[in-house]
C-alpha cells in the first residue's frame, strides 16, 4: 500500500500511518525480546505528504488559511534571467493561488498522524529502554513547489524548494540542536546506517558515513567533506541513433493507427446517424478541421487546467445517488500532453500524433457511449462532429 486510505467506514485504527506506527512498535517490541545483543534497523515510509492528501478525520479542520507557503519567490514570474519553462511561465491567476492554499492546507493535515508516529515511537522506545542507545532520523525523498516562480505545484527543478528535504538526527552522542553545515545527499544514507550498526562501508558505494560530522569528528576524517555537487536531469538515456530509430518507428505506428481509427470512427458515426451521406460528411469534416483545432486548443487551454470544480477536497454533506447523473466537461488539453513529454522525459512517446486521433481511438469504445452509470468516470460525446470525452458525476 502507498497511499492513506479513507471510506465511509474508515476508523483511527485503519488509517495507513496509524497501521504503520502499529506494526513499528510491534517490531520494537519484537526485537527487544527476540535480537538484545543485536542491532536493529527500523524503517517507517508514511505516504504523507503525498496525493491524495486524504488526511485522518481527526486533523480535516486544521490549518485553513495557511500562507507557510508564500515564501519570497512565491508567484515570481516571469524570470527572464532563468531556464526557458521559467522565462515563459506568467504570475499565477487567483485559481490557482486558491488552489496552492488548499493544497498546502491538506497536505498539513495528512503530517499530523506522521507526527502522533513518531511521538509514539519515541515512548515505545523509551518504555523499552532503548532511547539513548537508538538513532532516530527524520527525511523525506525530496521537496516541493506550491506557486514558487509561479509554478503551480511540483518537485523536478533544480531549486532549494525542490531538492533541499529535511534531515533531522538524534542519538547518543549527537549534541542538541547542533547544526552540520557539510552538504549531505541521499548517497550518504546507506553509509551512515551501516556505520552506526558497526559495518564498514562497501568500497562500491558512492556517498559516506556522516557519522563523524554529527559526532564533531571531523578531525578524524581522512579526507577533506566535498562542498559541491551536480544536479542532473534523469533524462533520456538512448543514444541519438537509438531516438531517431524510435521515432521513425513510431511515425509508422501512427500512421497505421490514423487509418485504423478513422475506419472505426467512421463506423460508429454511421451507426449512430439517420444516413450514411451525414455520416461521412461529419467524419471528413472532423479530419480537415484538426490542425486547427489543434491550434486553437493549445491557446485556448492555459488556464483550463485548473478551475473551481477542480476544488473537491471539501468535505460533502450530500451523500451520493447513483440515480441520477450529469455530465461535466473535463477535456483534457494538448497543452498537458506537451508538458507531460518535456517535464517527465522517462516517459514514452504518446501513440497518438494529435488529442484528437487519441479520442477518435479512446471513443471507439461501445462502454463510453453509453449514458453514465454507476462507476462509470467518463462518457464520450460527438459535438458537431468532433468526439469529446465528459466526466460523470454523480449527485
Amino acid at each position: 500500500m502507498s497511499r492513506n486510505f479513507l471510506s465511509a467506514t474508515t476508523k483511527f485504527e485503519d488509517y495507513y500511518p496509524n497501521l504503520i506506527a502499529n506494526d513499528s512498535i510491534a517490531f520494537l517490541r519484537s526485537s527487544k525480546q527476540q535480537n538484545q545483543r543485536k542491532p536493529v534497523m527500523l524503517t517507517m515510509s508514511f505516504p504523507a505528504p503525498h496525493g491524495p492528501e486524504d488526511s485522518a478525520p481527526q486533523y480535516s479542520h486544521l490549518f485553513f488559511n495557511v500562507t507557510t507557503h508564500h515564501t519570497p519567490s512565491y508567484d515570481l514570474a516571469p524570470n527572464p534571467d532563468k531556464q526557458w519553462i521559467l522565462r515563459v511561465t506568467q504570475p499565477m491567476e487567483p485559481v490557482h493561488k486558491r488552489f496552492t492554499n488548499l493544497l498546502m492546507t491538506k497536505r498539513l493535515q495528512t503530517l499530523q498522524s506522521v507526527d502522533v508516529a513518531v511521538e509514539r515511537v519515541y515512548n515505545e522506545l523509551k518504555t523499552l529502554g532503548e532511547l539513548e542507545n537508538t538513532y532516530i532520523i527524520y527525511t523525506s525523498d525530496h521537496g516541493y513547489h506550491l506557486g514558487q516562480f509561479g509554478l503551480i505545484k511540483g518537485k523536478s527543478f533544480p531549486f532549494e524548494f525542490d531538492v533541499r528535504v529535511p534531515f533531522l538526527v538524534r542519538g547518543p552522542g549527537i549534541e542538541p540542536s547542533r547544526t552540520v553545515d557539510e552538504i549531505v545527499l541521499n548517497v550518504d544514507l546507506a553509509p551512515t546506517f551501516l556505520d552506526m550498526g558497526g559495518v564498514p562501508t562497501p568500497s562500491h558505494m558512492d556517498g559516506r558515513s556522516i557519522l563523524p560530522l554529527l559526532l564533531n569528528k571531523q578531525r578524524l576524517m581522512k579526507e577533506a567533506w566535498p562542498d559541491t555537487f551536480l544536479i542532473e536531469s534523469s533524462g533520456r538515456r538512448e543514444t541519438p541513433d537509438q531516438i531517431a530509430e524510435a521515432r521513425a518507428r513510431l511515425q509508422v505506428e501512427r500512421t497505421n493507427m490514423k487509418l485504423a481509427n478513422s475506419t472505426l470512427i467512421e463506423d460508429l458515426v454511421e451507426n449512430a446517424t439517420t444516413t450514411t451521406t451525414t455520416a461521412r460528411i461529419d467524419v471528413l469534416d472532423m479530419e480537415s478541421r484538426e490542425e486547427d483545432q489543434y491550434i486553437g486548443n493549445a491557446k485556448e487551454s492555459d488556464n483550463e487546467d485548473l478551475t473551481d470544480d477542480d476544488f473537491e477536497f471539501e468535505n460533502e454533506d450530500d451523500e451520493v445517488d447513483t440515480s441520477a447523473a450529469n455530465l461535466e466537461e473535463d477535456d483534457e488539453t494538448d497543452d498537458e500532453l506537451e508538458q507531460q513529454d518535456q517535464f517527465d522525459n522517462n516517459l514514452p512517446l504518446a501513440p497518438y500524433i494529435t488529442k484528437m486521433m487519441r479520442l477518435n481511438s479512446e471513443c471507439s469504445d461501445p462502454t463510453l457511449l453509453e449514458n453514465c452509470r454507476a462507476g462509470q468516470k467518463w462518457k464520450c460525446v460527438n459535438e458537431n462532429g468532433r468526439w469529446r470525452k465528459h466526466k460523470c458525476k454523480f449527485h
